[in-house]
C-alpha cells in the first residue's frame, strides 16, 4: 500500500482504490486520484488541467499535518476508534467528528465509517431564498472552511478487527492546544450534569451563577461555557412554561375541593377582571390547630421571585413545644402593599380568630401600618436579621473605614437592658458617627421599639 503526496492532492495505488473516500463536493476541492502501478506513468497526465492551473498558482492554502496514525492500527470495536480518535484530536488540537459510515446488507453491522474535522466541509444556509430577500434572516459566520483532513476505517464482515483504510493527514487552519476548552465537540454536558441542571431550573430556580459554582463543584472536569449552560436551563424553562398553561386554576380546583371534602380547611382567592390570580391564602385543618395553640409568637416573612411568575410567597411560622418551627399558614399574593397585607391578616383572623400575642416581621412598611389595623393587641417587632442585612446596604459606603466601629457601637446600644440605657447610647451613636444620622433616624428610630 503506498500513499504520495504532491501538494494538496493524495495519491493512493490501486490496492486501496476501492477504499469510500471523501470527494470534492463532501469535504474539499482536494480530490483523490488513483493511479496505476506503472512506474514510469506520469502522474501530472492523470490530474486535470483546471486543478492542475489551481496547483501552479493558487500557494496560499496552509499544509499542516497532525501526529501520524499508522495504517496498521487495529481496533477491536467503534467505541475503542472513537476514543482513540478523541484522546487523538485533543492533544493534537482540533476536534473529530463523525462524517459517513457503511452497514452490511442485514443493515446490523458497521463495516465502513468516516471521520473528519470539524472544520470540513462547507457550509450549507438552511435559509429561505425569499427570506434572506425580504431580509427577514441574519446572516452567521461558519467555522467549516473545507478542512481536507479525514480518515476511513473498515470492518469486513468476516474480519476480526478494525483497520485504518485511508489517512488525510493535512489541515488548512491551525491546530489550536486548546481546541478542547473552546470546541463545541467536546462542550458537552453528561446525563448526570443534565439531571442536575434540572433539578436546580425547574425546583430551585436558582441562577446561572449558582448553577455554574454548584457544577463545578460537582463536576470539577466540566467543560462547558455560560451559553451552554445558559441553553440548558432556558429548555427546562420552556418545558415548565409548555405545561404551566392551566397550573392556577389546577391549584384552585384542588384546594376547592379539599375544603369540600373538609370544612375546617380555608381557602381564600381573587382574580382580576382578566381571571388571573392575584391573591390566594390558605390554611389546612392542622395549621389551623397549630396556629391557635402556639400563637403567642409568630413570624412572617416573604420570598422574592422564587418562580416563573416572580410572584411573593408570605409564609407564616411558629416555634411548637418540642422547639421545632412549623409553618402555619401561606399566601401567594403579586404585590407587597397596605391593601394586600390587610386581606392577608383578615384571613388570618377568619381561620383562626386569633391575634399573634409577638408578631415579628422584616421591616416591610406596608406591613408595619396594616398590623395595628387588624392585629391591635399584638406587639410586633422588627426581626433583627433583617436590620443587620440593610445597615452594610445602606452604611458601608457611607462610614467607610469608621464602618466596624459603628458596628460594635451599634450592637452594644441594641443590646441595652434598659430604655433610659438605651436612649443615652443611641444619642451617643448619633453624635459620633453622623454620616448614619439621617438612616438610624429616619429609618431605624421609629421602629425603636420594635
Amino acid at each position: 500500500m503506498e500513499l504520495l503526496h504532491r501538494h494538496n492532492i493524495l495519491f493512493v495505488s490501486k490496492d486501496i482504490s476501492n477504499t469510500p473516500i471523501l470527494t470534492n463536493d463532501d469535504i474539499s476541492n482536494n480530490p483523490v486520484i488513483t493511479i496505476g502501478k506503472d512506474e514510469n506513468e506520469n502522474i501530472n497526465d492523470k490530474i486535470p488541467d483546471n486543478i492542475q492551473d489551481q496547483l501552479d498558482t493558487d500557494e496560499t492554502r496552509v499544509k499542516i499535518a497532525s501526529e501520524d496514525i499508522s495504517l496498521d492500527t487495529t481496533f477491536l470495536s467503534w467505541e475503542e476508534v472513537e476514543d482513540f480518535l478523541k484522546d487523538y484530536g485533543q492533544s493534537n488540537g482540533f476536534a473529530i467528528t463523525k462524517y459517513r459510515m457503511e452497514k452490511n446488507r442485514s443493515m446490523q453491522l458497521i463495516t465502513k465509517r468516516t471521520f473528519v474535522c470539524e472544520f470540513g466541509g462547507k457550509f450549507k444556509s438552511k435559509k429561505l431564498e425569499s427570506a434572506l430577500q425580504a431580509g427577514k434572516q441574519r446572516n452567521i459566520r461558519t467555522k467549516k472552511c473545507q478542512c481536507p483532513w479525514h480518515i476511513n476505517f473498515t470492518f469486513p464482515e468476516r474480519a476480526t478487527c478494525i483497520t485504518v483504510s485511508l489517512f488525510a493527514n493535512q489541515h488548512n487552519h491551525e491546530l489550536r492546544p486548546d481546541a478542547f476548552e473552546f470546541s463545541s465537540k467536546y462542550r458537552k454536558f453528561t446525563k448526570e450534569m443534565i439531571d442536575e441542571i434540572e433539578i436546580m431550573t425547574r425546583y430551585g430556580n436558582l441562577s446561572i451563577t449558582l448553577q455554574r459554582n454548584l457544577l463545578k463543584a460537582r463536576f470539577p472536569k466540566m467543560n462547558c461555557s455560560d451559553s451552554d449552560l445558559s441553553n440548558a436551563i432556558q429548555k427546562f424553562k420552556s418545558l415548565d412554561r409548555s405545561n404551566m398553561h392551566n397550573d392556577a386554576s389546577d391549584l384552585l380546583i384542588n384546594l376547592v375541593q379539599k375544603k369540600q371534602e373538609d370544612p375546617q380547611f380555608f381557602v381564600k382567592f381573587e382574580l382580576d377582571n382578566d381571571n388571573r390570580l392575584t391573591r390566594l391564602f390558605w390554611m389546612t385543618p392542622e395549621q389551623v390547630v397549630l396556629w391557635i395553640k402556639y400563637h403567642d409568637i409568630i413570624i412572617n416573612d416573604n420570598t422574592a421571585k422564587t418562580n416563573i411568575y416572580s410572584m411573593p410567597l408570605s409564609v407564616f411560622v411558629g416555634v411548637d413545644n418540642n422547639g421545632r418551627t412549623r409553618l402555619l399558614a401561606q399566601a401567594v399574593i403579586s404585590n407587597e402593599i397596605f391593601e394586600t397585607y390587610q386581606w392577608i391578616l383578615q384571613c388570618v383572623l377568619q381561620a383562626t380568630e386569633k391575634q399573634p400575642l409577638v408578631f415579628f416581621i422584616d421591616a416591610d412598611p406596608a406591613m408595619d401600618t396594616a398590623i395595628p389595623v387588624q392585629f391591635p393587641n399584638s406587639y410586633h417587632a422588627h426581626c433583627i436579621y433583617h436590620i443587620e442585612q440593610n445597615l452594610p446596604k445602606n452604611l458601608k459606603g457611607k462610614l467607610g473605614q469608621h464602618y466596624s466601629d459603628f458596628i460594635k457601637n451599634f450592637y452594644k446600644c441594641r443590646n441595652s437592658l434598659c430604655e433610659a440605657l438605651f436612649i443615652a447610647r443611641w444619642n451617643d451613636l448619633l453624635e459620633k458617627f453622623p454620616l448614619a444620622k439621617d438612616y438610624l433616624l429616619r429609618v431605624l428610630w421609629p421602629s425603636k421599639k420594635s
